[in-house]
Order: structure tokens, then C-alpha cells, then sequence
């Protein structure tokens, strides 16, 4: 009896998760605050005629939210970068850039620039969903990598603001965040629902996504996702688009929204070119793996 009566209970609580709606979205409190650990490593492989090149890149860094305000259908956080770790290295030529703020002897150019961007407070306007409405004061990130650089003639912090803005402008930050947030839909769903949204990151990457929830636990969601994407990195030196697959797994906290856990798996390939070379044309390879911890 004491067996059918567990079995029962198990069955009906398995009913309940999977047929039970649940309204995925950003449910927090002004003062809430989460830091989230993010890790991202990148191999780009190219076959240049005569040799293969290989460059690995590592990111490490962390990053503050903290809930500001919170209306009815928007959430204000006032966020800041707490560290910052980047490496680039080559089989073929080694260690070409290696900088890590918690590292307080160093003072290379790299190390005093990155350095200069922590505890910049930006302040970020963001849906229910995740998706990134505005994001303000992105520029004293860009400021704060010229101060650390000890930069005073204006000609000059001109010319690196125009440059690092490409990079760390308020809108490629909100394309950069929105990846970590913008996974959930405008509706309630249940277990076996999905639903699609597009990701453009400043037109370098465009995701097309197709999200699934995939299990509800007692105070977690379990989502995957699968898109195809396509990645512009065309710049003055080199001309290159490439095209692929990118595979989403987030363990998600129902209460707040905050992700548990994100894991972001990317690849894709394509042709490049350069004026370098003038008539060759270089294959390219793609393949990177993105972590989001909540702390």
C-alpha cells in the first residue's frame, strides 16, 4: 500500500511540473543585488596558404547588478565590472596579450587600461523578458580605460574614445548583456513550450533562437536553446562573415529570474579575405564556449 501510495504521489507531482504554467521573467525587488561570474574561451582556426594559424582567447570577469528601480513592466539595475581577465595566445606565436586586474604589480599599458574600467557604474534599463531597453553611462567605461592610461591631451583621448567605443559603447554593452538575459518569452508557458526571439549584437551576430523549457523543478527552471547565427567581424584589415550553430542550457531561478547557470556553445565558419593578400581566400573556424555563474 505504502509503495502505491508513493507511487501516486510521484506521478501526480510529475503531472503538476509538467503541466503547470509558469511565467519565466525578471521578478525582483529595488536593493536586490547578484554578481554573476562569466567565462568565455574562443579558438579561431584559420588555413592560411603554407600554415595554420590558431589564436585561443580566454575572458574572465565579474560583474554587479544591483536593482535600482522596478515599474511594471521595466527594471533599472545600476551595474559595474569588478574584474577583468584577458588572454590571447598562439601555438605559433605564443602569448600575445595576457592582463588580470586582480594582479596589482603589473603595470603594463593593457593591465592600467583594463583596470581603469572596474567600479565604472552603468546603469541599465531592461524588459521582463531581458531584453535591453537603453543602457546610460556607458561612456565612463570608456573613460575610465583612458584615465587608467594616465591620457591627458585631448587629440589623443578623442581618437582612443572613437576606437574603444566600437567595442565599449552603452549600445555593444546592452547587446553584450543582452545575450547573458533576454531568454524568456511574453508569456506563460509549460513544460515542452517553446518560443523563438531574435539577439543582434551590435552587427557583428545575429542569433535566430528557438527556446524550449524543458523542466520545472521546485524553485528552477531548466531551459535550452538552439539558434543559427551568423557573425560579421569585417574590419579595415580583414573582410570575414561566418555562419553557424549555437546551443543554450540555463538553469534558471523562477523567483527572481536570475540565471542559476548559463552555458553558451557556438560554432561556425566561413571565408576570409584581405587586402594583405590580395586573390586569397582564408577558410576560417569559429568555435567558443560562454559560462554565466551566478555567485
Amino acid at each position: 500500500m505504502t509503495k502505491k501510495l508513493t507511487l501516486l504521489i510521484a506521478l501526480f507531482t510529475i503531472t503538476l511540473t509538467t503541466f503547470a504554467q509558469v511565467n519565466l521573467r525578471y521578478d525582483v525587488n529595488i536593493g536586490d543585488e547578484f554578481t554573476i561570474a562569466q567565462r568565455a574561451t574562443q579558438t579561431i582556426t584559420q588555413d592560411i596558404p603554407g600554415m595554420k594559424q590558431v589564436i585561443e582567447n580566454d575572458l574572465r570577469g565579474t560583474m554587479s547588478f544591483k536593482v535600482q528601480d522596478v515599474k511594471k513592466d521595466t527594471i533599472v539595475f545600476n551595474m559595474n565590472f569588478k574584474t577583468f581577465a584577458i588572454k590571447m595566445s598562439s601555438p605559433q606565436h605564443g602569448v600575445m596579450m595576457n592582463v588580470d586586474t586582480s594582479i596589482e604589480d603589473d603595470a603594463s599599458s593593457e593591465h592600467l587600461m583594463f583596470k581603469g574600467m572596474l567600479n565604472q557604474p552603468i546603469i541599465i534599463k531592461m524588459l521582463r523578458t531581458g531584453k535591453i531597453a537603453q543602457v546610460l553611462n556607458g561612456e565612463a567605461v570608456i573613460e575610465g580605460m583612458i584615465d587608467g592610461l594616465g591620457v591627458d591631451d585631448e587629440s589623443m583621448r578623442e581618437q582612443m574614445y572613437e576606437q574603444l567605443s566600437k567595442e565599449w559603447s552603452g549600445d555593444a554593452l546592452a547587446k553584450s548583456f543582452e545575450q547573458m538575459t533576454y531568454n524568456y518569452p511574453n508569456k506563460t508557458v509549460k513544460v515542452g513550450d517553446t518560443w523563438k526571439n531574435n539577439f543582434k549584437g551590435d552587427g557583428k551576430i545575429n542569433a535566430d533562437n528557438t527556446w524550449k523549457l524543458d523542466q520545472i523543478n521546485t524553485d528552477t527552471a531548466v531551459i535550452s536553446g538552439q539558434a543559427l547565427i551568423t557573425m560579421d567581424l569585417t574590419n579595415p584589415q580583414i573582410e570575414m562573415i561566418l555562419k553557424g550553430t549555437q546551443q543554450t542550457a540555463i538553469l534558471s531561478t523562477i523567483k527572481s529570474g536570475f540565471p542559476k547557470s548559463i552555458e553558451v556553445i557556438s560554432t561556425a565558419s566561413g571565408d576570409a579575405t584581405t587586402p594583405a593578400m590580395p586573390g586569397s581566400v582564408i577558410p576560417t573556424r569559429l568555435e567558443s564556449k560562454t559560462t554565466y555563474t551566478l555567485q
